[in-house]
């Protein structure tokens, strides 16, 4: 699974895609909201801030080698 998510997750930053669906998409199954519920804001090139229900989360991708990456999220500090 990790291995499908670095996949999309190379396409999505490869061809530079604008659309937040994608991060709704690939943020959904590490926050535990499906991609519908969340709001992706401060899009910024390699950190996004994405809401559901009210909570907000900061995440963000790192290349981890030349073919793969990983991004993490985590609840936003109050």
């Amino acid at each position: 699974m990790k291995i499908i998510i670095s996949g999309f997750l190379c396409m999505v930053f490869l061809f530079g895609c604008s659309s937040t669906a994608s991060y709704q998409r690939a943020t959904a199954g590490k926050i535990g909201c499906i991609p519908e519920d969340i709001t992706i804001t401060n899009l910024k090139n390699d950190a996004w801030v994405a809401t559901c229900k009210g909570k907000r989360f900061i995440c963000s991708i790192t290349q981890t080698s030349n073919r793969a990456s990983e991004f993490s999220c985590t609840p936003e500090m109050q």
